[in-house]
């Protein structure tokens, strides 16, 4: 296990301190909260390591105190299997995909002096426990409780009020250096040089990385401009517009330029369209994120891509035909097993065959699912997360309310930036599936509101 003994402490006190954010605080928002503030407070690459059983982390801790907590203390109890068939089948699936994975997965890989081991039972244990605590739990809790334009409203508030207290500690970090997890748990979670830029840093935190930061950064953003459209009170006795200039202002000084460019993709849909024509726009954009590995391996010119920011700027250019290169052989890789996918272990990743030194690099969410998964885990996993924002475009178009509410719509956009950003890089977490099961079960009461009338 990393760090001090406080990681430890921090990691077994959890279940109590979710325990008294559950009793302070409406369903509403200790749903979000026990998902939303570990991610935020607990450390990076520290465990629980107990025999027989899976690792637990921060994120499957959460999950677990998570899925205790509603199933034996709240009055309605959670909605384990959603209505809806398509949702319910992907949720099964979670499941029983894993099966086949290692299945088609039984034989070691040798390149020259490593060996990748076999899988069998315990890695089918692991897959599942993964899927559980990262994506099960989470998106049944959003399904379960905000369902409603109310439940919505306070999901955005309190991932404003939240996401606002963070961000002092992320401006803390951009101006004296991201040293807060290794202050507070003893060590640095990630490559302390990647954090460098322009001159200056960008924000850590107790996030693992400086791109989850940014992308978590651009999705407060969006959350506040929402509140505004919405003409939601006052954030902290603070005007919402000065919050929400003070918010995109801390995004642009944390120089990180993908979810800034995210970021300015889906504020203007938010500021000035139509919030039809906004969702119209967010399931479109999901539908091309959910068929790009299609899309990325016989429709895109990537080396004209290549070519035309060589012209732009050359030094990005070298990092852009790297990361193709890199993706071209991962995907040549996958398509070698491309249903079910190469399992766990680093199986999916590519090793130099006499020294066995990994020679690959897996950058984005939407590579490392497909390549350990297949098709099939990349459709039920990235299907979870797109097709919620689809199902409420199509259900507020049957729906008889002439306009979704502002909340709604924002946390469909937030949804879909944190969709886009999983092609160049990994930062799907908790916070995304309980997004995409709030969606979901918003559209889910919108439709069955059309219906009855």
């Amino acid at each position: 296990m990393n760090g001090n003994i406080l990681s430890t402490l921090i990691l077994l006190l959890w279940p109590l301190l979710a325990v008294w954010i559950y009793k302070k605080n409406s369903r509403e928002v200790a749903a979000l909260a026990v998902i939303m503030v570990p991610y935020m407070i607990l450390p990076v690459k520290a465990a629980i390591d107990l025999p027989a059983l899976p690792p637990i982390d921060k994120t499957s801790i959460a999950a677990i105190s998570a899925i205790l907590i509603f199933h034996f203390l709240a009055k309605d109890k959670l909605d384990y299997f959603p209505k809806h068939t398509l949702i319910r089948r992907m949720l099964m699936l979670l499941f029983i995909f894993p099966v086949f994975t290692v299945l088609t997965n039984m034989d070691a890989l040798v390149y020259g002096p490593r060996v990748l081991p076999s899988l069998g039972v315990m890695d089918y244990v692991n897959i599942v426990f993964d899927n559980a605590t990262l994506i099960y739990i989470p998106f049944v809790l959003g399904a379960t409780y905000f369902g409603t334009e109310k439940a919505h409203r306070l999901f955005l508030l309190t991932f404003i009020s939240l996401g606002l207290v963070y961000c002092l500690l992320i401006m803390w970090e951009i101006r004296m250096s991201p040293q807060l997890h290794k202050q507070v748990y003893g060590y640095f979670p990630h490559d302390f040089a990647q954090m460098k830029r322009q001159g200056g840093f960008r924000a850590v935190v107790f996030m693992g990385h400086g791109l989850l930061v940014a992308m978590f950064l651009a999705m407060i953003v969006l959350a506040v401009g929402g509140w505004l459209k919405a003409k939601g009170r006052r954030i902290y006795k603070a005007p919402v517009l000065l919050t929400f200039l003070y918010v995109l202002f801390l995004l642009v000084y944390n120089k990180s330029l993908g979810s800034l460019l995210l970021c300015m993709l889906a504020l203007p849909m938010l500021l000035f369209l139509s919030r039809r024509l906004q969702l119209f726009l967010a399931s479109l954009i999901a539908a091309c994120v959910f068929i790009f590995p299609f899309i990325r391996a016989e429709f895109l010119p990537m080396q004209e891509i290549v070519a035309y920011f060589e012209g732009i700027d050359p030094e990005r250019a070298q990092s852009l035909e790297y990361r193709v290169d890199n993706e071209d052989a991962l995907l040549e890789k996958a398509a070698i097993r491309p249903v079910f996918g190469w399992g766990s272990w680093g199986r999916n990743r590519l090793y130099d065959p006499l020294t066995g030194a990994n020679t690959s690099t897996t950058d984005g969410y939407w590579i490392i699912t497909y390549g350990k998964y297949g098709w099939c885990g990349y459709m039920i996993i990235f299907g979870l997360i797109s097709f919620p924002i689809y199902y409420l475009y199509r259900a507020s178009k049957k729906s008889k309310i002439q306009e979704l509410a502002y909340p709604s719509v924002a946390m469909a956009l937030m949804l879909m930036i944190n969709l886009v950003d999983q092609i160049p890089n990994d930062s799907a977490n908790t916070l995304t599936f309980i997004l995409a099961g709030a969606l979901y079960a918003r559209a889910r009461e919108l439709e069955r509101a059309a219906s009855t009338a």
